[in-house]
Parts: C-alpha cells; sequence; structure tokens
C-alpha cells in the first residue's frame, strides 16, 4: 500500500479538507469591512469553512476502523486539550474542542446510529429555540471567566455556553457531523456526484429564501428566519451545509482538478493551528484591534498559500502524516 494513503481514505475528501482549509485561512486573513470585493468574500465565506470542516469530519470518521476505541478516545481528549490551551491563550473561537467532543460522541453512538440520528434531530430543534432565548447574560466562557462557575447558576450557564451559545455550540454542531456520517454511507450519491452538487444547491437555496419569511412571521420569531452564525440558526446550518454539499459534489466530480490540494487536506491540522501561530497571531500583534488593511490580509494570505501548498508537496513526498498529525497519532497509538 502506498504510505500516502492510509487506508479508508477517500482522496476527494482530502482535497475537499484543503479547500476547507484554504477558506478558513482567507477569513481569518483578510478582514471583512470595507466594500472591497475581498472583503466581500470574506463575508461569503463566514461559516461555510467551519460546516464544511465538521461535515468532513462525520464522513472520515465513519470510515476509522472500529478496532481500537481507546485510541479514539485519547485523539479525542488531545484535540479537547489542545483546544482548551488555545482558548484560553491565542485564539478564543477554538474549533479543535468542540471536535474532541463530538468526536467522542460519535465513537458512543457510532455502534447505534438510532440514537446518532435522535441526538442530530435534537441538534435541529436546537436551532430552533436557542435564537429566541439568546442573550449576553444566558452563558458565559468558563474558560476565560473560570470565576463565575462558583456564583449562583454559573455552572448552568457554563454548560450553556459549550452545548448552545458559543461559536461552535455542540448539540447543534452535532448534527453536521452526524449528517456527514450518514452521508459517507450513501455509496450511489459518490458514483453521481453531480446529484450531490443538485441536493447542495437545492438544501442552499432553502436557507437562502428563509429570510424571505422575515415579513411575515411575527416580530419575536424573526431570528429564527435570520442567517447567524452566534447564535447558530437553522437558515445558517442549511445554507452552509448546501455549500459544503456542493463543494463535496464538485471535488468528487471534477477530481482531477483538486488533486494538488490532496497533500494540503490531508496536513489540515498542521495548516489549521500553523496559520494562526505563523500568520494571525503576529498580525494581531501589529494591529491589535485586528483592524489591519484588506491588502495586508491579501498579502498574509498569498504568502501563506505559497508556503503550505510547497510545504504539504514536499512533505507528503515523504511522509504519511503531517508534523502534527503524526504527533497526535504517536500520542493516541502508545
Amino acid at each position: 500500500m502506498d504510505a500516502n494513503k492510509p487506508a479508508g481514505r477517500v482522496t476527494a475528501l482530502d482535497a475537499a479538507r484543503g479547500i476547507a482549509i484554504l477558506m478558513m485561512a482567507y477569513v481569518h486573513m483578510v478582514p471583512s469591512e470595507g466594500g472591497s470585493f475581498a472583503a466581500k468574500v470574506t463575508l461569503a465565506l463566514e461559516g461555510k469553512a467551519a460546516v464544511l470542516f465538521f461535515i468532513l469530519a462525520g464522513m472520515t470518521w465513519a470510515r476509522m476502523s472500529t478496532d481500537k476505541p481507546a485510541a479514539i478516545y485519547r485523539r479525542a481528549a488531545v484535540y479537547c486539550v489542545v483546544g482548551i490551551l488555545m482558548h484560553v491563550t491565542v485564539w478564543n473561537t477554538e474549533v479543535l474542542l468542540p471536535l474532541g467532543i463530538c468526536l467522542a460522541l460519535f465513537q458512543l453512538v457510532r455502534a447505534k446510529p438510532r440514537i446518532g440520528d435522535m441526538l442530530a434531530s435534537i441538534g435541529i430543534a436546537a436551532t430552533l429555540f436557542v435564537p429566541l432565548m439568546f442573550n449576553v447574560d444566558t452563558a458565559i466562557d468558563v474558560f476565560e471567566q473560570p470565576g463565575e462557575l462558583l456564583k449562583p447558576g454559573g455552572v448552568l450557564r457554563a454548560a450553556t455556553f459549550i452545548l448552545f451559545t458559543n461559536s461552535y455550540p455542540i448539540v447543534p454542531w452535532w448534527s453536521l457531523v452526524w449528517f456527514g456520517c450518514r452521508l459517507s454511507r450513501m455509496e450511489a450519491m459518490f458514483a453521481r456526484p453531480f446529484s450531490l452538487v443538485a441536493v447542495g444547491c437545492g438544501i442552499a437555496a432553502i436557507g437562502g429564501l428563509s429570510v424571505l419569511l422575515a415579513g411575515v412571521v411575527p416580530a419575536a420569531l424573526r431570528p429564527l428566519t435570520e442567517i447567524t452564525w452566534t447564535p447558530t440558526t437553522l437558515p445558517f446550518l442549511l445554507q452552509c451545509g448546501g455549500w459544503a454539499l456542493i463543494v463535496i459534489g464538485v471535488v468528487c466530480w471534477q477530481a482531477r482538478l483538486f488533486n494538488f490540494l490532496i497533500p494540503l487536506g490531508r496536513m489540515s491540522l498542521t495548516h489549521y493551528i500553523g496559520h494562526i501561530l505563523c500568520v494571525c497571531i503576529p498580525l494581531y500583534r501589529i494591529y491589535p484591534d485586528w483592524n489591519w488593511p484588506v491588502d495586508v490580509g491579501l498579502s498574509a494570505f498569498a504568502t501563506w498559500l505559497v508556503g503550505a501548498l510547497l510545504l504539504s508537496h514536499f512533505w507528503m513526498k515523504r511522509f504519511s502524516r503531517g508534523p502534527l498529525e503524526s504527533t497526535v497519532h504517536w500520542l493516541v497509538s502508545r
């Protein structure tokens, strides 16, 4: 077997993950303020990279071996620890913690699909009531305000933050992971990737058209028709989830066009943490208010992109995993 092709890996998913890391890096580096085309692209991409990551995570985890469940739980623990450390030090919208929790939950229910379906349904239902209850007093960031836990209701507010109201709330975003898991088992869809594109277009259109309901529903229910990341609404999940299906379908349909992104996708953890530490944080030190000019962001993104593609290409020619991917594998395989 080719060392660069671990068992159960679908190269199209690696390429799609490469697109996701490109989108995320662009959003992190190029400001959305202003009327420039580049800023409008940032606005258009916000949320879509993260949703694509979660769906791809479910598709990838569904193909993992079931022989070593303890290693999967250790991997989830590593993600959580690294995520918490990043959250409290350099990056307070860290995605690794919720991914780690979702991975542990996935391992618990992967052999019990009905329970997974039920939890995913609860996640979708959460998007119908959390926006109506959301305000700054309903939750606390337990990692930035640990002292709040000792106050009356502190534990409940901390749980609300993790489960419902942070940037990646576990309850609604779990539905994306489980959707990806279910999708990975629909081999007929991958045999006809254009159908994925068509379904994705339909789902995204439903999510986008929901804003038209704002004028006919009572004012108290209008938050449910908005496309918002925080709090996560159903139109947001539909629009971004549909867009994710379009990306996956196009990559499967025209795989050869995206082969150059496969090494990037296989090193997604390395590039995710790397672009934060090597590009975003230095920019923040220079511009503490996160208000660097768009042309600075574009230059930073272009420089990072060239470096990331070159590093991925040459690294994956010699090794089967990226640097951080190898470190995590070593930790969980001991």
